[in-house]
């Protein structure tokens, strides 16, 4: 290739080589083979979605073969969430045996710290894996707001990182929190070395927060404009009330007679009248 690197590059599912195409051709589009992604299938989600496995593959494949970005977004966004649904459903007693253990924090940053008090123990995990990798990168103002931010072994090349702090705006070339809604390194290297020690509300997405009073806050005097998201707010509410109430008969005595009545309160209200 005389040293150019591909546009695209297509591997297996190996951490190794996605680390290695990341420092030797970051300006390349790293992909999985959708070949390999689909021969794990079975294992990573027949036990966890039983008799719905087969269905949710269907949904993948009908997903898999649309031409339209936009119809594409839309499905894939309302198939994950629903596979998270099932999982936390799925998995109650084991989210809350983790949420009772003490969380573990890998790098003491001020960042780490603010996002342990308001992601979900996985969400928490992956942004951790960006923060130890963080210090390994350089950036380098090359504009207003613009940073060049790439691995300390490479002499040019790297991420773009655009931070606009009085806009709270963030983001990077490698566009990893607009596939995952995780923060990427860049960002994350940008944002402790301009001293930032926070991350800010709108990078926190409502599907990786914990369920709580800090969540229920982020909705108050929310417009229309937001209703898919107090949707999906909504929906993990309702998990994690069913998580919760199946602890003990009292619990589940207490949640049933409130729910009855803030069912009763909402038959109340008006429909829509355009349906």
């Amino acid at each position: 290739m005389k040293g150019k690197a591909p546009q695209t590059i297509l591997t297996d599912h190996n951490t190794w080589l996605k680390d290695a195409i990341a420092v030797e051709m970051p300006e390349s589009k790293h992909a999985f083979c959708i070949w390999h992604i689909l021969s794990k299938f079975s294992n990573w989600f027949s036990i966890l979605l039983g008799s719905q496995y087969d269905e949710w593959k269907a949904e993948f494949h009908r997903l898999y073969n649309l031409e339209m970005v936009d119809d594409f977004e839309e499905g894939w966004r309302l198939m994950v969430a629903d596979i998270v649904d099932f999982n936390d459903r799925a998995g109650a007693k084991q989210k809350m045996q983790r949420k009772m253990q003490k969380v573990c924090l890998k790098t003491g940053s001020p960042i780490e710290s603010h996002a342990a008090t308001i992601l979900t123990p996985y969400a928490l995990s992956k942004l951790q894996e960006e923060l130890v990798s963080a210090p390994q990168y350089a950036s380098f103002l090359i504009d207003e707001g613009c940073f060049q931010v790439r691995h300390h072994s490479q002499t040019d090349g790297g991420c773009k990182v655009l931070w606009l702090p009085c806009q709270e705006h963030i983001s990077c070339t490698c566009h990893l929190f607009e596939f995952s809604g995780i923060l990427c390194k860049h960002v994350l290297r940008v944002m402790s070395t301009n001293n930032c020690f926070h991350i800010p509300d709108q990078y926190l997405p409502v599907r990786w927060r914990s369920i709580g009073s800090s969540s229920l806050n982020h909705f108050q005097g929310a417009t229309s404009r937001d209703q898919p998201e107090r949707i999906q707010f909504l929906e993990s509410l309702v998990s994690t009330l069913l998580m919760e109430s199946v602890e003990t008969d009292e619990r589940l005595d207490v949640a049933c007679d409130q729910v009855s009545m803030v069912l009763s309160r909402i038959k109340t209200l008006p429909r829509s009248s355009h349906g």
